[in-house]
C-alpha cells in the first residue's frame, strides 16, 4: 500500500499519510536541496541508520565543497566491495562528463 501511495502523493494528488511522520529521516521529494541540505540529510541518515550507512568526503570540488560518498551495506551479509552495487549521482548537469 505505501508505494502505491508516494506516486500520487509526489504529484501532489494526496496529502502524506499519517504513516509518513514515522520515518527516521523524513526526506522531500518536491524540492532541490542545496549542498549545506544535502549535506545535513546525508548526516541524517547516517545518524539514523549507522549500521548500514557510511559517509565520507572523497574529495573537495573547484569551490572546495565536499564531494560525499554515502555506502549503503549491510555488513553482515559481507563487505561492501565484494557485493554488486549500484552507482547513483546527483547535482550534475545532464551534458556534464565526470
Amino acid at each position: 500500500m505505501k508505494r502505491l501511495l508516494l506516486p500520487l502523493m509526489l504529484a501532489g494528488l494526496l496529502a502524506a499519510p499519517s504513516w509518513a511522520d514515522d520515518y527516521k529521516v523524513n526526506l522531500r521529494w518536491d524540492r532541490y536541496y542545496n549542498g549545506a541540505e544535502v549535506e545535513d540529510a546525508l548526516r541524517r541518515l547516517t545518524d539514523a541508520f549507522p549500521r548500514f550507512t557510511e559517509l565520507r568526503s572523497i574529495g573537495t570540488s573547484e569551490e572546495g565543497r565536499d564531494i560525499w560518498l554515502l555506502t549503503v551495506n549491510n555488513p553482515a551479509t559481507g563487505d561492501d566491495l565484494e557485493k554488486p552495487g549500484i552507482y547513483v549521482d546527483g547535482a550534475i548537469h545532464g551534458n556534464e562528463i565526470q
